[in-house]
């Protein structure tokens, strides 16, 4: 397979990554077409992201606040932006013994450049641009390859415990082809 491509559509894997300058955590989880993120920076604030070609949702959680945010959205069928070499701007790495190729998601999704196995296409480093966090980058520390359960992609429990929007009025909002947001 060529990195280029993102894994297959019944690829499976888990890669956990950290940041040396923040010490940040990521881990990226990848289940058949469905992609799970979950950010933990080092004041506890927690990112969830979990995206699938039509259903994305966002959580945020803080210690000290009440409530976090979550966002679900209801999406047009669409794939999966297809990324773009970044091979004359960088060289290949060698990441957890795997050798890697850098490539850009398009401009206008998430300014992030991603260096993936050679083999697989699986993230082994990521740096985030200036436009979200001054150039927070991450290197992979593990990697699961295998079969993942489709429930190691549900958010967390606390992204349910927000007090302002019932798990119905969520549904209810889904059903009507809007916006859920709490």
């Amino acid at each position: 397979m060529n990195s280029a491509e993102t894994t297959d559509e019944g690829a499976h894997y888990e890669v956990r990554l950290r940041s040396a300058a923040t010490h940040a955590t990521q881990t990226l989880r990848r289940h058949s077409s469905c992609i799970y993120s979950d950010t933990l920076y080092a004041d506890r604030t927690r990112w969830v992201a979990i995206s699938s070609n039509r259903l994305p949702l966002n959580y945020w959680e803080r210690p000290g606040y009440n409530l976090g945010s979550l966002r679900i959205s209801v999406l047009p069928q669409r794939g999966f932006p297809p990324l773009v070499s970044a091979r004359a701007a960088r060289l290949s790495e060698m990441v957890l013994g795997e050798t890697c190729d850098w490539f850009e998601k398009p401009a206008g999704i998430y300014p992030i450049l991603e260096c993936r196995a050679a083999a697989d296409g699986i993230p082994l480093r990521i740096i985030y641009k200036p436009a979200i966090r001054n150039d927070l980058q991450f290197a992979a520390i593990g990697i699961d390859r295998g079969p993942l359960l489709a429930t190691s992609l549900a958010p967390p429990p606390s992204a349910f415990r927000l007090g302002q929007c019932s798990g119905a009025s969520i549904l209810w909002r889904l059903s009507e082809g809007r916006h859920a947001k709490c």
